[in-house]
């Protein structure tokens, strides 16, 4: 995943060869895997969409394509941060 940095309160990241800056590190670091992994979040949204007989190509699953592409983008951020270990009560 490409480097997301705080500056000045904000968060910045590359994002189409350009540095951009989010309100906070969630969109950062959703916009750094969008930036690696779209194509791949896109195909399987639609092979989704598919299965479930949407049309791909109507308003409704364009809204349902992109809900899914984001959900996909934060769960490819959580899986790649580090798990915290939980200290044990004594």
């Amino acid at each position: 995943m490409a480097e997301v940095i705080e500056v000045f309160g904000q968060f910045a990241t590359r994002v189409n060869d350009k540095i951009k800056l989010f309100a906070n590190k969630g969109e950062a670091e959703s916009a750094a895997i969008m930036e690696e992994q779209s194509s791949a979040f896109l195909e399987r949204a639609e092979a989704y969409c598919v299965s479930r007989e949407i049309d791909i190509e109507s308003k409704m699953a364009r809204g349902k394509i992109n809900v899914i592409i984001d959900f996909l983008a934060y769960e490819a951020v959580a899986d790649s941060e580090p798990e915290e270990e939980e200290a044990e009560d004594f």
